[in-house]
């Protein structure tokens, strides 16, 4: 009836049944756990599931020749039956279900002894698709409502030191940065601890909005413009304190809301992978492909309309910011109506624990190691608003093509995330990472020591379509890395850390660029490009070290 040469290696190596030459014979395995403790003699036939040895009574036959009638289906051919029950049983057992598992050689009736409480057998063999139903919708508008709300955030930052008077639009971007940095590492983790996610990023989205609707009233107080770039020359007395103002509220907003996202992201790769019975990487690869497009494509839209209302329907900076704002304020409300409360339970804790518990995960190397990418991310967006903006692109096209060249930029990381997305998915996220490395280091390199790119026309956008490849990187790849080195409760930590590193690379670059130090901010750029992939190569060695040491540990 079963012929044991036909056993796949898959099952072979994980299953191995003593074979009987009859009914009564008994052999005298001995168990040894892995701890070097041996058990008693076993007496009579026993199977052999994942290492452990349990034992069979006599009536109960190892192998039947259809699957037991309680699993919902009859196989026809006995060969695939045998070897699908030897599956169920190696399952059980590996999942510490049951004791032992025996099928009577009369009746084909599965015996078993509980040991903790069994999912109905439906529930582990077949996806939960409502869950994933669920897991999906809650990301889509997740996805839609933020990606319109941040975009309305993202323009103003590439208009600032044109729009504004420079020194103000730096400062101002600066103060913006900073905020975020401090509202990462010190509040974000607690506010979400307090109020979860969903309202955590409706707080979030409306501070978002309330930044937008500032600057466009500090857009309206500039005194002088310059008649041929229309670049902002002088400023009133107020347009200072009131974008610092607006940036101080941004940056809380940024702080708390990006945090949000990636605990959300984490958590729905998490549940979206176990109702699909899929590798948990490959979701956080797929997803963080899906969210960038939408993302990134809804920030394309956005600039692009900004071009077109002030070129070609000559409306003033601050009353396309005001729409902004109005769009802001649309896709907040959008987002408290449609979602649902999406939130794992969270484990209680002091006050003090939760603050700190970005800065908790500071003794674990491989965040600082993964860093590298976060870093370059923040150095390169500063150096193409504040430097690349002002000193070539306005000077090349005009400030009205700051829009068009930031929605190419956006439009270009849209649809390269989600094929990094696939091909990370296929190849591993290394070689991902190495293209968004080298971009952000040609960015760096051509715009400051090659030539006189002021002078390039529409050679100028090559700056953009480099930042658009790394950028793209970023959202998608570089997210997905931290959902997959730290899962589970440590993700608000991570993602929180994720945005201290960027946003503070941002700030010192903004900074530095009001100043007037531009070798020194392009010097930094250039190297953390450099040391990002022996970064990612460090920390995948690390988590692999982990690993083995956790599968001997739990031997």
């Amino acid at each position: 009836m079963f012929d044991w040469d036909e056993v796949p290696d898959n099952i072979a190596d994980y299953v191995a049944v003593e074979r009987p030459d009859s009914d009564t014979e008994s052999p005298d395995p001995v168990w040894a756990p892995c701890d070097g403790k041996e058990q008693a003699q076993l007496s009579g036939p026993w199977i052999e599931v994942g290492g452990v040895r349990l034992p069979v009574e006599k009536k109960q036959s190892l192998l039947v020749p259809e699957l037991p009638a309680f699993r919902g289906w009859t196989a026809g051919d006995p060969n695939h039956a045998e070897l699908e029950s030897i599956r169920w049983m190696m399952q059980k057992a590996a999942m510490s279900q049951v004791e032992h598992v025996g099928i009577n050689s009369d009746t084909s009736e599965v015996r078993r002894i509980q040991i903790g409480p069994e999912p109905p057998l439906d529930e582990a063999l077949i996806p939960n698709v409502e869950e994933a139903k669920l897991c999906r919708r809650e990301f889509s508008v997740m996805s839609w409502t933020f990606a319109i709300n941040h975009a309305t955030v993202t323009t103003p930052i590439l208009y600032a030191s044109s729009v504004l008077t420079n020194s103000t639009g730096q400062a101002g971007n600066a103060m913006l940065y900073g905020a975020t940095l401090v509202c990462s590492l010190f509040l974000s983790t607690l506010v979400f601890s307090l109020i979860g996610s969903k309202k955590g990023l409706s707080l979030s989205m409306g501070l978002y909005a309330v930044y937008v609707g500032l600057f466009a009233t500090a857009a309206s107080m500039c005194a002088e413009k310059n008649a041929k770039n229309g670049s902002c020359i002088e400023g009133t007395s107020l347009q200072l304190p009131t974008m610092l103002l607006g940036s101080l509220i941004g940056g809380i907003g940024a702080g708390v809301l990006w945090t949000c996202q990636g605990a959300f992201f984490s958590s729905v790769c998490e549940r979206v992978a176990k109702a699909e019975g899929k590798e948990a990487q490959a979701v956080t690869a797929e997803l963080a492909g899906s969210f960038a497009l939408v993302f990134l494509a809804m920030e394309s839209l956005v600039r692009a309309s900004a071009t077109v209302l002030t070129k070609y329907a000559q409306l003033d900076y601050s009353i396309v910011f005001y729409i902004f704002c109005g769009l802001a304020v649309a896709s907040t409300a959008a987002f408290m109506a449609l979602a649902t409360n999406f939130d794992q339970p969270t484990p209680r804790g002091s006050v003090f624990a939760k603050v700190l518990s970005a800065v908790s995960l500071w003794s674990d190397p491989k965040l600082w190691v993964l860093q590298c990418t976060n870093l370059t991310f923040g150095f390169a967006a500063a150096w193409l608003g504040g430097y690349v903006g002002r000193n070539i692109l306005t000077p090349a096209l005009s400030s009205d093509f700051i829009g068009f060249a930031g929605a190419m930029l956006s439009a270009l990381a849209s649809g390269l995330s989600k094929v990094f997305g696939v091909a990370a998915a296929k190849t591993g996220k290394g070689p991902v990472v190495a293209l968004g490395a080298t971009s952000f280091l040609l960015l760096a390199v051509l715009s400051r020591f090659v030539g006189q790119p002021a002078t390039w026309g529409w050679g100028v956008l090559v700056f953009y379509v480099l930042m658009g490849i790394g950028r793209a990187v970023y959202e998608s790849t570089n997210k997905a890395i931290f959902a997959d080195f730290f899962p589970g409760e440590a993700s608000p930590g991570a993602f929180a850390n994720v945005f201290v590193f960027g946003t503070g690379a941002s700030t010192a670059a903004f900074i530095l660029g009001a100043t007037q130090q531009d070798g020194a901010e392009v010097y930094l750029l250039i190297s953390f490009a450099v040391l990002t992939i022996p970064g990612y190569i460090a920390a995948s060695l690390m988590n692999r070290k982990e690993d083995s040491e956790t599968d001997s540990s739990s031997c």
